[in-house]
């Protein structure tokens, strides 16, 4: 095994009777360098940006959301009887439906969500809010009307502020001035909580609203339990059991609840993967063109070595680890390169972003070494796949044809 790398070394180094092989052999290890290099950062950069998305989704939305039925003793017996097993979570009870709020001439369709006293400690919106009257002295002068926190898109579409008094239409209302062919009856709210959770699905379209402070017969639309644990790693498990223990209930995670998005984006990812991987692809074409160049310069030498007793498979062998050290080659160059710079962004913030624009203040980026790792391992496939039939010429070459040949 010595031998045959220290053949297949002095091959990589060593001087070539055509020049552009040498050539074709650097610009295959620059290819590979630049190909690892670049899925490795975009890798990191995608996955940079899922997480934020997913911290952004989770931090704003339930872990885990039920359905509710007409009866549904046996689901809040069964999430009794997980607390009492000390799985600790918070739950709260809300409702959905679509509404209108006006405010002089505009008039903005909206999802309207009745919430109970419990659904801020399920969810992010008391962490969302960034302006409130909540806490100001000037509350005490708000009496007409139910109290609603309103998302910072949905103010700029109606074009007022803090302590205005909004026109909610409910689809109550709506359906009985459509039966009597009028125009529907209103409730007044006033806008106590501006809230902004960075989703513009929120932002622009919800406006929450204390379930207490609106009449009953002006509730509608589906019930959900909203689910908040204490341990992330156990949203799955407390699905899982509720679903068993209380089967027929629509269960959505929060993985679930925006699956669309997540998919997206991992299809995203592996396109780009896919697409970077050329790079890697031409490089192990290039290395082909090497190897086989090699084994037509190298003929004379590939007929010595048979002929003191090298046999066909350390011949193979040769040039395997020949084709194959480029392949490396490139491979720890691009791995050298890829982490450096994403250890740099990390560190330095290479890629700054305004945050007056942005939530955050650089690019997101995160390594994840099985992405790596995948990387890696396609490399050296692929470099592999590249230097079996050369070397399988180079393993049957005939001795005789070799050496006449030289001497012609």
């Amino acid at each position: 095994m010595r031998v045959t790398s220290y053949i297949a070394k002095r091959y990589v180094k060593g001087h070539h009777r055509f020049g552009f092989v040498r050539i074709i052999s650097r610009i295959a290890t620059i290819a590979i360098a630049l190909g690892v290099a670049a899925i490795i950062i975009v890798s990191s950069i995608f996955n940079g940006f899922r997480e934020f998305a997913q911290e952004t989704l989770v931090g704003f939305d339930p872990h885990i959301r039920i359905q509710l039925q007409q009866d549904n003793s046996d689901l809040f017996r069964v999430m009794d009887s997980l607390k009492d097993n000390g799985i600790l979570f918070k739950y709260a009870v809300a409702q959905e439906s679509m509404a209108i709020l006006s405010v002089k001439d505009q008039v903005v369709p909206i999802t309207l969500k009745l919430i109970d006293s419990n659904y801020r400690d399920v969810s992010g919106l008391k962490n969302s809010v960034i302006r409130t009257l909540r806490s100001q002295s000037t509350l005490g002068v708000i009496t007409n009307g139910p109290e609603v926190s309103v998302g910072v898109g949905l103010i700029d579409k109606l074009g007022v502020g803090l302590g205005a008094r909004l026109s909610l239409i409910t689809t109550p209302q709506m359906k009985a001035a459509a039966l009597q062919s009028l125009w529907p009856q209103s409730t007044p709210v006033v806008v106590v909580d501006m809230f902004k959770s960075n989703n513009p699905e929120y932002d622009n379209v919800y406006c929450y609203a204390n379930k207490s402070q609106i009449p009953p017969k002006l509730h509608n639309g589906p019930q959900f339990v909203e689910i908040r644990v204490a341990d992330f790693d156990a949203i799955e498990h407390i699905a899982r059991s509720i679903s068993q223990a209380a089967p027929g209930y629509t269960i959505d995670t929060w993985y679930e609840l925006h699956q669309e998005l997540y998919d997206a984006m991992r299809f995203e990812k592996l396109a780009t993967f896919g697409v970077l991987s050329l790079l890697i692809v031409i490089a192990a074409f290039s290395i082909f063109t090497t190897m086989s160049m090699t084994v037509i310069e190298k003929k004379s030498e590939i007929a010595m070595l048979q002929a003191i007793g090298i046999g066909s498979r350390e011949i193979h062998r040769i040039f395997a680890v020949t084709g194959f050290r480029i392949g490396v080659k490139g491979a720890l160059i691009g791995l050298t390169l890829g982490l450096g710079l994403c250890l740099a962004h990390l560190e330095f913030g290479l890629v700054p972003f305004d945050t007056l624009k942005y939530r955050i203040s650089q690019m997101p980026m995160s390594i994840h070494t099985a992405d790596v790792v995948a990387v890696l391992l396609t490399t050296m496939l692929l470099t592999w796949v590249a230097t079996i039939l050369p070397s399988k010429r180079a393993a049957q070459s005939p001795i005789a044809r070799s050496l006449s040949g030289e001497r012609g």
